[in-house]
């Protein structure tokens, strides 16, 4: 069983608990908002205690004022990823983001990827030692724009304690941004048929053709390449009912106008409620 079906059923039982929770201590389960007015941010817990199991459920939860936005990791043409640095923490192996699905923002004739209102990011998390304290320490930097962009930095602490890993009071809130994160392999609503770019360097079309057991309604798609390449908003046309459709985008080649050929790429396709994350290598 993966990581993500692991933290799914963790986050299934969150929800189921949510009611019983809510009247409960969260002891443990947060700690005091840090950040600035415009972005507050806290560290959050999925369960009140360490528990038995190999991987612990936290989140990073940035409260953002109306107007403004923050980044996904991959911002775009503009902004900056959030950046982690676990190393003062103690008992905490690995900490792995779990990125929910962003949204695409148009301002200033730039394009960028990230989340507005509120975003809760959660954190696969695995202690060096089992059933031992977690003492998480987070230096979070993060990029926040309206106007003007903000960048902010935050010294975030959560402590678990040894016992019964039972669901928290933030654990529903958790489990709603997990279901948001984009799913792999036989878990994926969209199924990438076909990969191919074509026309010359500087001129050149990313083609990608998928298909979906239920109809496409208002599909985007997100692109991750390797430096120097960008990629334009799709043109999108469909076929089969709306269930395969076919996204043409733009290649941006960078000011040395690099040709996209044998590269890896990595497919972020979203539709409402619904997204799936494809790794890819042209010409395979």
């Amino acid at each position: 069983m993966g990581i993500f079906s692991k933290l799914s059923r963790l986050a299934t039982a969150a929800v189921a608990w949510a009611v019983l929770s809510a009247a409960l201590s969260a002891t443990g389960a947060a700690e005091p908002w840090a950040g600035i007015e415009e972005a507050p941010v806290r560290l959050i817990a999925g369960q009140t205690a360490v528990g038995d199991g190999d991987r612990v459920l936290l989140a990073v939860q940035i409260r953002l004022k109306p107007g403004w936005k923050t980044y996904w990791r991959n911002p775009g043409e503009s902004g900056g990823p959030p950046q982690f640095d676990w190393s003062g923490s103690d008992n905490l192996a690995e900490a792995r983001a779990l990125w929910p699905a962003p949204k695409r923002f148009e301002s200033f004739g730039f394009v960028s990827f990230g989340y507005q209102d509120e975003l809760v990011l959660p954190i696969a998390v695995t202690p060096r030692s089992g059933g031992q304290t977690l003492k998480a320490r987070l230096r979070l930097d993060y990029l926040i724009c309206e106007r003007i962009c903000i960048p902010v930095n935050a010294d975030l602490r959560l402590t678990l304690d040894p016992g019964a890993a039972r669901p928290s009071a933030h654990g529903a809130l958790i489990g709603r941004y997990l279901a948001r994160v984009p799913k792999s392999g036989g878990d994926a609503p969209f199924r990438i048929e076909a990969a191919k770019v074509s026309g010359p360097a500087g001129e050149q079309v990313l083609e990608v053709t998928a298909r979906a057991d239920q109809a496409f309604e208002n599909p985007d798609m997100m692109v991750e390449a390797p430096s120097p390449f960008g990629f334009g908003r799709p043109a999108i046309s469909y076929q089969e009912d709306r269930r395969l459709l076919t996204m043409r985008l733009p290649v941006y080649p960078g000011p040395g106008k690099a040709a996209l050929s044998k590269h890896s790429l990595t497919l972020t396709l979203v539709d409402g409620a619904r997204a799936s994350e494809t790794r890819i290598t042209l010409g395979d």
